[in-house]
């Protein structure tokens, strides 16, 4: 293992620690089922043990999707606007909002500078699609349905002051797959424009 590999690992494991405090303080548990507040402990493990098809999985699902909800997010806090997801985070304070930013702008990003020389693999992929299946199954079962943890019932895209609301076709019942279709997507962006130029 490098040293930076281990630093890395101890930097995702204090902001997975600062996302438990948060949800500690705010006293909203359920969460932690978001894809933002426990990748940063998948990110610590992947680069503890070295599991790089791990870190590109991880990757693959959260790159674009974390790319769109920073965007929003930042440009809602500079022009206050105040919708209601964005009202949610403002309301819990200062703590509450630099940790939202801290795990939609940092973890993916870093891991993805970190990891920019390695071509994505085909085991990422199947990482990908395996944790994308147990965040549809657990969010199904362990968190209600008005929550919309991780986006499952309904799309949402908060921008100028008004949220962007749409169902895809059957979204319900095929968010794991549009998911994986989402990495696979992400996948091909990393093969061709960030790192490598071969599977391997």
């Amino acid at each position: 293992m490098t040293n930076i590999n281990l630093m890395a690992a101890i930097l995702f494991f204090v902001i997975f620690a600062l996302v438990i405090l948060r949800n500690t303080i705010s006293k909203i548990h359920i969460n932690l089922f978001w894809f933002c507040d426990f990748a940063p402990l998948l990110f610590g493990i992947g680069f503890l043990f070295q599991i790089m098809p791990l870190i590109k999985g991880l990757i693959n699902i959260g790159l674009l999707a974390q790319l769109i909800t920073s965007i929003t997010l930042v440009f809602s806090l500079i022009f206050g606007w105040h919708t209601l997801q964005i009202r949610d985070v403002i309301k819990h304070g200062k703590f509450h909002i630099f940790v939202e930013l801290l795990i939609h702008i940092l973890p993916v990003n870093l891991a993805l500078f970190l990891t920019y020389k390695t071509a994505p693999t085909g085991a990422s992929l199947v990482y990908s699609g395996i944790i994308a299946i147990a965040m549809f199954g657990t969010s199904k079962m362990f968190t209600p349905k008005k929550k919309n943890i991780n986006l499952i019932y309904l799309s949402q895209i908060d921008f100028g002051g008004s949220s962007i609301k749409f169902t895809l076709p059957f979204q319900t019942y095929l968010w794991a797959i549009y998911v994986f279709l989402l990495s696979l997507l992400t996948f091909f962006i990393q093969y061709l424009f960030i790192g490598g130029h071969r599977l391997q």
